[in-house]
């Protein structure tokens, strides 16, 4: 985590474009608070503050497991497959995993 006075100003513009591009960029302080949705001024400006350190938020991550009657995991997938193509027994489930980022 860098504070934006200590950015190269390659982080610095990317951290722009991102913000231009429409991701969300999020601000905390060095003592590590949180992180928080950056907000337009009154006058609808972004301000970029010396003593805080931006981020785009993290996009949560996403798998999928394969679980056996036992609720033991038989396989994990990165992207979603079909279920006709994973020739599940009776009893197994196939479950979604979803992070939570706050």
């Amino acid at each position: 985590m860098k504070l934006w006075k200590d950015m190269t100003p390659e982080e610095k513009g990317a951290l722009l474009l991102a913000y231009h591009e429409g991701k969300v960029i999020e601000h905390t302080l060095w003592s590590g608070n949180g992180w928080f949705e950056i907000r337009k001024d009154y006058e609808g400006r972004v301000g970029w503050y010396d003593d805080l350190a931006y981020r785009v938020k993290p996009e949560p991550r996403e798998f999928w497991l394969w679980c056996n009657g036992e609720g033991q995991v038989i396989q994990k997938y990165s992207s979603p497959i079909e279920r006709h193509q994973m020739h599940l027994a009776v009893g197994d489930e196939l479950i979604r995993v979803r992070e939570v980022l706050e």
